[in-house]
């Protein structure tokens, strides 16, 4: 009866905290560069082996029921969006965008959409600098942005000027970066970015990789084991005080 009361409560909490995962992409879902966050449940028989070298023994209650594991974020690029901004880019290929903040700490994303900020600075939305390999990139005061022209390898063209190039990295692995923020992600210290080879689109946005319609339905099911989760324990707690309450036992 235990078990079973532990094994329903967890997968409860599973449903909910997969329910959480949803609405956060949800809520992100028209964000340039987001990517969305999956989230893991262990399955039932693996979760009731546990860690046991025994077979026969008892599993203990920790390692009933349903198990949550750390969202795993889906690097699949998102639809790129025509928005005739001179100073939006989007890339084709992987890697990710570079940018820093005043710290020297570096980040990296899918969302290119830059702009100036007062010292002609190129920068995101939160302010952060657009790393161009070697430094910020800055834009003199007289630059037409209507005539900007940037390569697909990256360098940003005024005229015959050449203002900078966009640093572009990728990584052998993308499940090593930990989100931060929405649309941003950051290395561990020990693992190095290598340079990054997409092609650079100007004028256009990575929309999201969340199809809307695709996680109403998740929630939706969601919605349902949770439901069902808990009528096995509404199920297995009146079961459990009528054995407690009946004569002899």
């Amino acid at each position: 009866m235990l078990t079973g009361l532990y094994s329903a409560s967890s997968a409860m909490n599973s449903a909910a905290q997969r329910h959480d995962v949803i609405a956060h992409n949800l809520a992100h879902a028209s964000h340039p560069g987001f990517r969305r966050h999956v989230p893991v449940n262990g399955t039932f028989e693996s979760a009731l082996m546990g860690d046991s070298a025994d077979p026969e023994a008892d599993p203990p209650l920790s390692t009933l029921g349903t198990s949550s594991a750390p969202d795993v974020i889906d690097f699949t690029p998102g639809p790129l969006i025509r928005t005739n901004r001179p100073l939006d880019f989007a890339l084709q290929g992987d890697g990710f965008f570079v940018v820093e903040n005043n710290e020297g700490n570096r980040y990296y994303t899918r969302n290119g959409t830059f702009s100036l900020n007062p010292d002609g600075r190129l920068v995101t939305a939160d302010g952060l600098q657009v790393s161009g390999g070697n430094g910020p990139i800055e834009f003199p005061p007289e630059t037409n942005l209507s005539k900007l022209k940037v390569t697909p390898d990256g360098r940003i063209m005024s005229g015959t000027n050449v203002l900078g190039k966009l640093e572009v990295a990728k990584f052998q692995d993308n499940s090593v970066l930990k989100p931060f923020g929405i649309s941003l992600f950051e290395a561990p210290a020990d693992v190095a970015p290598e340079r990054g080879e997409a092609q650079i689109v100007q004028r256009s946005r990575e929309g999201s990789n969340v199809s809307p319609i695709v996680e109403m339905v998740r929630m939706i099911d969601g919605m349902r084991q949770y439901e069902a989760a808990a009528n096995a324990l509404k199920a297995i707690t009146e079961a459990v005080q009528r054995n407690v309450g009946s004569p002899g036992r």
